[in-house]
């Protein structure tokens, strides 16, 4: 396996520093750079800085875990491709496209990962069903199911962007079948934070909490209670209807593997 880095943050005042982010070590023509993994994002690359309209673009090639991509680029998406400088911040985020052609493994307790061409889970006694559904555009979204207060299975969005939350409210019909149609202001939340986090260079204000209600993720156990938080603004329109997002907090110490060829997924004890 090759190693990740967590990108840790306190996601409120006096709240302890959490991992928010992984990032990956590519190199982009050869130029080693670090990159987000985002598999919220359905493009295989999304660079970080702005490119200018009507601007000259180059091919590129972006390679990590033996994966090699071209990419278009023009001159402002590749300000900091410098040796030594491109280390130094993200210059891009990859996502699902990428990876689609194999299995992705995320080692969350040893800051690990692999990719491996083909379908990695299909004959795994422990994997589960992922639907990896497209809509529109380059590549997909992989979805598990959950359950809230003993209702029946509903897909959420598997997103480590949100590496550092539970089950993320995306809409307003979302807050309300996830908190029992709790009032919007987060009154009834325990614990409740407000806060503000980047979304693409844009800050949006969001509230967090603890939901009294249960969840299961996949077949894993049933939660009592659960981390719970909506950002207003995110601007996600998911084309199919989606219970939430699901991020990395109740994952993490665990490996997970989505298999985006069978369309399976497992959460795992690390393998030493």
């Amino acid at each position: 396996m090759l190693p990740f880095h967590f990108v840790d943050y306190a996601l409120y005042q006096g709240a302890p520093k959490v991992p928010a982010g992984i990032v990956l070590p590519v190199t982009v023509d050869g130029i080693a750079c670090y990159a987000q993994l985002d598999t919220g994002a359905p493009s295989a690359v999304i660079w970080h800085r702005r490119g200018a309209q009507g601007a000259p673009r180059k091919t590129v090639t972006l390679e990590l875990a033996g994966l090699r991509r071209q990419v278009e680029a023009d001159a402002s998406n590749l300000a900091m491709l410098e040796p030594g400088r491109c280390q130094q911040d993200l210059i891009a985020t990859v996502g699902n496209e990428f990876f689609e052609q194999g299995t992705l493994t995320l080692d969350l307790a040893g800051a690990r990962y692999q990719w491996r061409q083909g379908a990695g889970l299909q004959a795994a006694a422990d994997a589960q069903p992922m639907q990896y559904v497209r809509w529109g555009g380059p590549g997909g979204h992989p979805l598990v199911m959950v359950r809230v207060a003993g209702g029946p299975p509903q897909p959420a969005l598997l997103d480590t962007g949100s590496a550092a939350f539970g089950l993320n409210a995306h809409d307003a019909q979302a807050w309300d079948g996830l908190t029992g149609a709790a009032p919007r202001d987060g009154s009834t939340l325990r614990d409740a934070h407000r806060f503000s986090v980047n979304s693409w260079g844009r800050q949006v204000p969001c509230v967090m909490g603890t939901v009294a209600r249960s969840l299961q993720i996949g077949d894993g156990p049933v939660l009592p209670a659960f981390r719970f938080s909506y950002c207003d603004g995110m601007g996600f329109q998911p084309g199919t209807p989606l219970a939430g997002v699901l991020g990395l907090h109740y994952m993490l110490g665990k490996e997970l593997v989505l298999d985006y060829v069978s369309q399976r997924w497992a959460l795992r004890a690390p393998q030493p």
